[in-house]
């Protein structure tokens, strides 16, 4: 019976996420617990690896995703109340505020975290933003505040006040929330469900430290990464790309030209549509209708023709 115990047993492949959480003598700590350290192991790029892009305004913006004069008044209201609110967690619920505003849509469904196959946690954004036809995640959003009252909730079930004001202070202060890494994580493993591709793009916004621009963090993360969740005891080694770029909150143009660009490169498209980097607006879309460019050019030449005959 030992013997057959032995062979049943799995031992975790060196450098699995199973064999270092042995070797450190940890556990699979919630995601709202993920700590630095929790994003050395599963191989997160440090913050310092982030990609930082210009925060000026661009010449040429898009459209706002919106046509709505009362939501468009709600912006500008917002965005004058911000001038005003500086910092703290009022800020950051108009801030939140503003984004609720420019997003096209909302879901309500959240993301799951998935270990060896089987559901872990379920990841609570403040916001999240599915694509319209195959449901899969784009983008996020979450702030420090919503992610402060969550830690407290989550932290005090097992430990005394001043220990819990302590430890979430302590959360507060890191240059980057690890919490972040665990929506992108979510994201890209329910992305999986809805395309065959093999690598899938996530996004979240959150507000800067100082709360002066809005920070957009983008991940492309590859399925061979993702496999170190799906199977932890086997070790798969894949690096991922991940970047970020400051919005000016000054500016809701560039905000809603991001959010155009995201679901431009996310949505899938109509067959015989043209690819999204050829298109200028998310509008192109509704104007194609049934028509694909290939039956416009079928149409322009021939009346070339007549004009010729």
């Amino acid at each position: 019976m030992a013997t057959q115990a032995t062979k049943k047993r799995r031992i975790p492949e060196p450098g699995s996420l199973r064999q270092l959480l042995t070797t450190r003598s940890t556990k699979s700590l919630h995601p709202l617990e993920w700590t630095p350290e929790s994003l050395n192991l599963i191989g997160w790029p440090s913050p310092r690896a982030i990609l930082t892009s210009l925060t000026s305004a661009p010449t040429k913006p898009d459209p706002p995703p919106f046509r709505d004069s009362r939501r468009d008044y709600h912006v500008k209201s917002v965005l004058l109340t911000l001038t005003r609110v500086k910092h703290g967690p009022l800020r950051d619920q108009y801030i939140r505020q503003l984004f609720g505003l420019l997003i096209p849509r909302e879901s309500r469904s959240a993301p799951n975290l998935r270990h060896d196959g089987r559901h872990f946690a379920t990841i609570y954004p403040s916001i999240i933003v599915r694509a319209r036809s195959t449901h899969r995640p784009l983008f996020a959003y979450v702030d420090q505040s919503y992610l402060t009252e969550k830690r407290y909730k989550k932290f005090h079930q097992r430990r005394d006040w001043p220990t819990t004001y302590e430890a979430v202070q302590k959360m507060n202060k890191l240059p980057f929330d690890p919490y972040y890494a665990s929506i992108l994580i979510a994201m890209a493993q329910e992305a999986r469900y809805s395309t065959s591709a093999t690598e899938f793009q996530v996004h979240l916004f959150t507000p800067s430290r100082d709360q002066v621009f809005l920070t957009q963090y983008s991940a492309t993360i590859p399925s061979l990464y993702l496999k170190n969740f799906d199977n932890t005891y086997k070790a798969f080694s894949c690096p991922l790309v991940f970047t970020e770029r400051n919005l000016s909150l000054e500016h809701s143009e560039m905000i809603s030209e991001a959010i155009q660009e995201i679901e431009k490169l996310c949505e899938p498209l109509p067959s015989g549509c043209e690819s999204p980097s050829k298109r200028k607006t998310m509008s192109d879309i509704d104007n194609l209708g049934d028509q694909s460019p290939t039956a416009n050019q079928e149409e322009d030449e021939e009346a070339k023709r007549q004009r010729v005959d």
